[in-house]
């Protein structure tokens, strides 16, 4: 069995929801045994007690702030992990009052798809949804849903980590005016090299 390592990279979620992300990073992370290739083998943990699955070991990633508006999601994730650093206020409020981030090593997190996803209406850049889905739409501002990755760019530009990950759906690749393009190069514009791939969540046993 590998040493324990308690050197820990601490890390910020954006957009957290329920902490799917957060859970493959800092959490408990289950999956089936066939998703595991042989050399990954010595990454499991135990046997889960659902035939078939098992539990990982524990990674050196540990998350201590999450960010979503959605107060339900932050119930869901208290379940599986703590809330202690939840906040539920927009981002963009945030940034706009200068709330100071945590240092971290790691950003990940992915922006609303709603704008990008092939099941939605697909307005992206051009979403008449406000960032905290509240407020009276105004064409005239810049913090409408389909520009809210501006904000996590604004998060990595301030807390300079050594590494970010930000997702989102395939529907992000396949817009006319190829927005993926755009975020790519605010974010190298920060200072960042941008390498990115389509992943089959399928394929790593997860749903």
């Amino acid at each position: 069995m590998d040493k324990p390592n308690k050197f820990k990279y601490k890390t910020i979620s954006l957009f957290t929801g329920i902490g799917g992300l957060d859970a493959g990073f800092g959490g408990k992370v289950v999956v089936h045994k066939k998703s595991i290739s042989p050399e990954l083998k010595n990454r499991i943990l135990k046997k889960y007690h659902i035939p078939g699955f098992v539990q990982l070991k524990p990674t050196n990633f540990e998350v201590i702030f999450q960010n979503d508006i959605l107060k339900g999601a932050q119930e869901v994730y208290s379940y599986n992990q703590e809330t202690e650093h939840y906040s539920t206020e927009s981002i963009f409020n945030l940034l706009k009052n200068k709330i100071p981030f945590p240092k971290a090593d790691l950003i990940l997190g992915g922006v609303p798809c709603n704008d990008w996803s092939h099941a939605g209406r697909r307005k992206g850049f051009q979403s008449e949804k406000t960032h905290n889905l509240k407020d009276i739409f105004n064409p005239k501002i810049e913090n409408s849903r389909g520009v809210l990755y501006k904000s996590f760019v604004s998060v990595v530009d301030r807390v300079k980590p050594k590494m970010f990950v930000f997702e989102n759906v395939y529907g992000l690749l396949t817009m006319k005016d190829e927005p993926i393009n755009q975020i790519i190069q605010d974010f190298k514009n920060v200072g960042y090299e941008i390498e990115y791939q389509v992943m089959k969540s399928e394929e790593y046993g997860i749903p």
